[in-house]
């Protein structure tokens, strides 16, 4: 039960802090069964506040714009995540590499947000 308001809690911590995030995630992960959207979530929540943990502070609230150029500078096949294999999800190739380059986009806008 713990782990259940664990996740919620990060879970309301990105909506609230980085729906940016939410929306770029919803867009490019939210077709199928849903794996790959909760897989995406999980590993965006985990970067975010494991930056805000080593920064000590929040990180600011990254623009559709930030999020956009993180996206662009993406590669086509990001290095592989190895927290993704240890999800309790089953994904096809092509959603890994989607959330693979999600994870990337915001990774890059994140590092853009902190100069």
């Amino acid at each position: 039960m713990d782990a259940e308001r664990g996740a919620v809690d990060e879970l309301s911590y990105l909506a609230i802090h980085q729906p940016g995030v939410v929306r770029l995630l919803e867009d490019e992960l939210g077709r199928g069964d849903g794996d790959a959207l909760a897989a995406g979530l999980e590993l965006a929540c985990r970067l975010l506040i494991d930056r805000a943990v080593d920064d000590g502070v929040p990180l600011p609230r990254l623009s559709s714009t930030e999020l956009a150029r993180g996206l662009a500078a993406a590669p086509a096949r990001p290095r592989a995540t190895p927290a993704l294999a240890a999800l309790p999800v089953l994904l096809t190739r092509a959603e890994e590499a989607a959330v693979e380059r999600a994870l990337a986009a915001v990774r890059i806008a994140a590092a853009g947000a902190r100069g």
